[in-house]
C-alpha cells in the first residue's frame, strides 16, 4: 500500500510526499502522515492511497494529523463513483 502527498505552495511550488507499507495479517497498514488534505496554511495537499489495484483519494484533517490521531480507512467497499 502506499500513500502519497501532492503539495502546492501559495508561490506556485511543487512538492510530493509518499509512504510505502506492508498489510499485516489481519491486512489493516499504518502511516504516519505529515500533512493533512486541502489547505494548509499556504500549503494545498492533496492525499491518495494506492492499493496496487485503484487509486483513492483521502481526507485526513489538520487537527487529526496535529494530534497524532488514528484515522481508520476501509478499502472493502468501493467508492460511491465506483458502484
Amino acid at each position: 500500500m502506499t500513500i502519497a502527498a501532492e503539495a502546492r505552495t501559495n508561490a506556485g511550488r511543487r512538492f510530493s510526499w509518499s509512504g510505502v507499507a506492508r498489510a499485516l495479517p489481519d491486512g489493516s497498514v499504518a502511516f504516519r502522515i505529515p500533512y493533512a488534505s486541502g489547505r494548509n496554511g499556504a500549503v494545498d495537499v492533496v492525499l491518495t492511497l494506492d492499493d496496487g489495484a485503484r487509486r483513492l483519494p483521502l481526507q485526513v484533517a489538520d487537527a487529526d494529523v496535529l494530534s497524532g490521531r488514528v484515522v481508520s480507512v476501509s478499502l472493502d467497499r468501493p467508492p460511491a463513483g465506483d458502484r
